[in-house]
């Protein structure tokens, strides 16, 4: 014998929604928020040795950083057991299909979407989007094991390059908290107002 329920308590809902807006608002202690600037740090090094220029107001283009790049200076800053990375969804956008002829095999194309949530061991948490495809390849099997594979390698390191917009946030919400109103970040820099 058994019981179905029709109608469940809906605070079990609440309780899961409450814990997602949670881990993705806030850089949850100290530790983090020194390893997410020490990481912002030698990446602004990186940019410099490779040649890019800051203007005032713009920031570094981080994603054009290999992949492989980014892991390691993860893997320094916060150690290799101080993060961990989870694949929330893979999703196929696109496939094709062209089927083989008298003068050529069949070719498959494929492209995926992915979202990966990083988190530091502290409970900081970012997620970030990547995309891959896979064009012209002779096994399907391999078309699709490529795509996922880079779409998941290219949200990895976009959610570890927004670990600085995490830095950003966290600067903003103590400004917030601050008692004069008239300060503010803008362009990464605190201004206060003057009234004339």
């Amino acid at each position: 014998m058994s019981y179905s329920t029709l109608f469940p308590d809906i605070s079990i809902f609440e309780e899961e929604e409450k814990e997602e807006k949670a881990a993705g608002a806030f850089i949850a202690t100290e530790w983090g928020l020194k390893k997410i600037g020490t990481l912002q740090s030698r990446l602004e090094s990186l940019e410099s040795k490779r040649g890019g220029r800051r203007f005032f107001g713009v920031k570094f283009e981080y994603s054009s950083f290999l992949s492989h790049i980014l892991i390691n200076l993860a893997n320094e800053t916060f150690g290799y057991d101080g993060w961990s990375s989870e694949i929330l969804e893979c999703i196929l956008v696109n496939a094709s299909c062209h089927q083989a002829t008298e003068n050529s095999e069949a070719r498959h194309s494929v492209h995926f979407m992915s979202r990966v949530r990083v988190t530091l061991q502290d409970g900081t948490v970012c997620d970030g989007m990547g995309k891959g495809e896979a064009t012209n390849m002779p096994h399907k099997y391999m078309c699709y094991s490529k795509a996922k594979k880079q779409a998941v390698t290219d949200a990895i390191k976009n959610a570890i390059i927004g670990f600085y917009d995490k830095l950003i946030l966290q600067e903003v919400g103590q400004l917030t908290s601050e008692s004069d109103p008239l300060l503010f970040l803008q362009n990464d820099v605190r201004v206060k107002i003057e009234d004339d």
